[in-house]
């Protein structure tokens, strides 16, 4: 069994298991709401830097539709390495989101406007 934050957390970190860039963040941001300690309490025990960026970069487009707090996104954003990190596994470096060490693919508008349509 699974929860709603777990399946955010793994389809955003293995999007390529998922359906891809597109259809994962499309897909996730019809969530009716998030629950930000979930979020943290995982990616504790996964520890991975690039799934925190990923995951915070997703959760910062959300944050006013899932109810994720500053102080959530600032715990998150304390829990990044010293990056660069990027959204897909390519590694595919276009537009540098500095608060999260992330790169977002060349095109960039699509990745915020899937997010958030």
């Amino acid at each position: 069994m699974t929860t709603r934050e777990r399946t955010l957390v793994d389809c955003v970190n293995r999007m390529d298991r998922a359906g891809g860039l597109e259809e994962v963040l499309r897909s996730l941001s019809s969530l009716p709401y998030v629950d930000a300690s979930n979020v943290l309490a995982y990616l504790r025990a996964l520890d991975s830097p690039t799934a925190v960026a990923r995951t915070g970069w997703l959760l910062e487009q959300r944050a006013a539709d899932w109810y994720v707090t500053d102080q959530a996104l600032g715990e998150l954003r304390g829990m990044l390495g010293k990056g660069p990190y990027y959204l897909t596994r390519s590694n595919e470096a276009g537009t540098w989101v500095p608060a999260w060490r992330l790169y977002l693919p060349h095109n960039s508008d699509d990745p915020a406007r899937w997010v958030n349509e």
